[in-house]
């Protein structure tokens, strides 16, 4: 029997530098498996972004706002913490091949454990077609003055 998901909140997170249609896919599936589903634009202390947080979460709500059920947030610290503040029980996570695979789970393990076992997480393979989309390969593409379009929602191109 399937449990109803009517009071169920979860978290999708990353540093949307910018996002993608990978993004896109996994936040309109997850959404589904939500009452409520946080997309949240973590701080990442070790990554350089080419966008600014105000033009990340811009770019994320712009890509989403079709979807209803979807509160944009800003995370400054642990994704745990922001989870707990919210009763947040669920992280969602994309994978696009073993390497994410095995990054992912990692973190996993370090969420659940320092979340007393309270904060889980589940993966969502991305779609084979979109397997080879990620942020990094689209700021090099604009760097080189290329087009990015296949690769990031419509909504955003002019914000690039």
């Amino acid at each position: 029997m399937q449990k109803n998901n009517t009071k169920k909140i979860g978290v999708f997170a990353g540093s949307f530098d910018p996002v993608t249609l990978g993004h896109i896919d996994i936040v309109a599936r997850a959404s589904k498996m939500f009452y409520e589903l946080f997309v949240v634009v973590a701080n990442n202390p070790s990554k350089a972004c080419k966008y600014d947080l105000e033009h990340r979460l811009a770019m994320l709500s712009s890509s989403i706002a079709h979807i209803p059920n979807i509160v944009v947030e800003y995370c400054e610290g642990l994704l745990v913490d922001f989870c707990k503040a919210k009763n947040i029980t669920t992280i969602v996570r994309g994978i696009r091949n073993i390497i994410d695979f095995e990054y992912e789970k990692s973190l996993f393990e370090f969420n659940y454990s320092i979340s007393n076992n309270t904060i889980d997480t589940i993966f969502l393979p991305c779609k084979n077609s979109l397997s080879h989309i990620n942020s990094t390969a689209i700021r090099e593409l604009l760097s080189y003055n290329k087009s990015v379009n296949e690769y990031v929602p419509k909504q955003i191109i002019d914000m690039l």
